[in-house]
């Protein structure tokens, strides 16, 4: 649709133009078509960043998983290389 903001040869013959003037835009119109457009690309971003954002803590929490595992591990090796707290009876020669 052609927007025609020549607002004055409008006015100077309404009925010459009429069907010209029906086609055309309003100003409001495309202030609004811009501030929707403008809505969408806003919620757009804010999925966009709450999606790296989730991305984010899926990985810092599958960092904090593995670091909890090595943790773990290292302290049943060390439970596992401690001599025990009982000690062996050596038998007499």
């Amino acid at each position: 649709m052609p927007i025609d903001l020549n607002v004055t040869r409008l006015m100077q013959a309404p009925d010459k133009y009429m069907f010209e003037r029906e086609a055309c835009m309003r100003l409001d119109e495309i202030e609004q078509g811009t501030a929707e457009e403008q809505r969408v690309k806003r919620l757009k971003d804010t999925a966009k960043a709450a999606k790296d954002k989730a991305k984010q803590l899926t990985t810092q929490a599958n960092l904090s998983a593995d670091q909890l595992k090595m943790k773990k591990s290292r302290e049943q090796l060390a439970k596992v290389r401690t001599p025990s707290s009982t000690t062996m009876i050596k038998p007499h020669a």
